[in-house]
């Protein structure tokens, strides 16, 4: 019996408003943290795959669109409704897979300190700030 499985998801509320214009490395890190769940789940899981991420892919293309309009994507300044479908996937991709590609190495990277997170979490039901903040540095 795994004690670490799909059961244990959890939400994460971010921070940026759409309607604002946030430093660009600030929307990248709300799109790392977006993709969290579903990097986590390809670290642990690999061959499982859950419906819970639809929300998340939902935010973070609304961000890289915003990034897209905002002029701070690396195209340059466009308009996303200016630009075709092959446009749009492609600039989108060129945002979002590289924020992808960083939460699974922060997870990856952290894999034993996410279990025992997670361990705690089920044990608990419930952590604040403060105790995640003491089980991370007392990991490290």
């Amino acid at each position: 019996m795994r004690q670490f499985d799909l059961g244990t998801l959890a939400y994460v509320k971010g921070d940026i408003k759409l309607g604002s214009i946030p430093p660009l490395e600030k929307v990248k890190k709300q799109i790392c943290v977006s993709y969290g769940g579903i990097a986590a789940t390809d670290v642990f899981f690999p061959a499982e795959k859950y419906s819970g991420a639809g929300s998340d892919i939902t935010k973070s293309y609304n961000m890289a669109k915003s990034i897209i309009n905002e002029g701070m994507s690396s195209s340059g300044p466009l308009n996303f409704d200016m630009l075709n479908e092959h446009e749009r996937t492609k600039i989108i991709q060129n945002i979002i897979t590289p924020e992808y590609t960083r939460a699974k190495q922060i997870i990856e990277n952290d894999k034993e300190l996410v279990k025992k997170l997670a361990d705690e979490l089920i044990k608990r039901k419930y952590l604040s700030g403060d105790e995640i903040r003491e089980i991370i540095s007392n990991h490290k």
